[in-house]
């Protein structure tokens, strides 16, 4: 398994500790991997972190890294694949992961702009590639944006 973590809090990503498991009051979307549905996404997400009472700033960062992560992985995706999401908040914050068949087995770039950008907007970013299925490499990404302290 191949991975990349930022600013992790405890070097496991929140999608290995509790796998395919979203919240009640969570939200979970598969579409097919596609620029177009890529700002659907981020505005799902965007009404989570407003019902999780983060501020204005915080919606508006924790939206244009999900923006950012899902186009990095269609960017990556086999043709036909479906990008499945999840995203849900609790009382540390607003959680979000996101998977797709890549046509590769590398994750995002910690150098490049777009990998850069989606850290600076997170309290955690992690990305990782499980090993390879037929239908091509599933490519992982994770973020989570702290809710701010009372």
């Amino acid at each position: 398994m191949v991975s990349h973590s930022s600013r992790a809090t405890s070097g496991t990503p929140l999608a290995r500790t509790a796998r395919n498991v979203v919240p009640p009051d969570g939200i979970e979307i598969r579409l097919r991997a596609t620029p177009a549905h890529v700002r659907l996404i981020r505005r799902v997400t965007a009404v989570v972190a407003r019902r999780a009472d983060l501020g204005v700033d915080d919606v508006a960062d924790l939206a244009l890294a999900v923006d950012g992560a899902c186009s990095l992985l269609v960017e990556r995706a086999v043709e036909g694949a479906d990008l499945l999401c999840r995203c849900w908040a609790d009382v540390r914050g607003v959680h979000f992961s996101a998977e797709v068949s890549a046509r590769t087995s590398r994750v995002p770039d910690p150098r490049s702009f777009g990998w850069r950008l989606v850290r600076a907007m997170t309290t955690t970013a992690t990305s990782w590639v499980e090993p390879v299925r037929a239908a091509g490499h599933p490519l992982h990404v994770e973020l989570w944006r702290r809710t701010a302290a009372p």
